[in-house]
């Protein structure tokens, strides 16, 4: 069976181009541009892993994080990603990938080891 991904971030290029590239490696995506539409998207939709910027609109991602662990679907594997450290700090966030620093390829190969080991 496919493996549903979810990524939680606001509409930009980068998102769109990893939404395609895991696509072409085999998964179904969706895409939220924030967390609180992530949040709305959850109950309705079997997501295997979420792939989270913490910089949005509406609901950032370190907020939708905080209210996905008090959620029925605490237990999804997460990849957390950002260009800002600060911001990754401010949520006390240690495990993140650096969006500029880490490439698609790489991106594939951590939702692989999320998912099957």
């Amino acid at each position: 069976m496919q493996k549903h991904i979810l990524i939680v971030d606001d509409g930009n290029l980068g998102q769109i181009v990893l939404a395609e590239k895991l696509r072409h490696s085999g998964y179904l995506v969706s895409v939220a541009g924030n967390g609180k539409d992530a949040l709305e998207l959850l109950p309705t939709t079997m997501i295997d892993l979420i792939i989270v910027d913490i910089i949005m609109p509406i609901m950032d991602g370190g907020e939708f994080l905080i209210k996905l662990s008090n959620t029925d679907f605490s237990n999804t594997p997460t990849i957390v990603m950002t260009n800002f450290a600060e911001a990754a700090e401010l949520y006390e966030i240690r495990d993140y990938i650096t969006k500029m620093d880490t490439s698609l390829d790489s991106i594939v190969t951590m939702v692989e080891n999320k998912l099957f080991n």
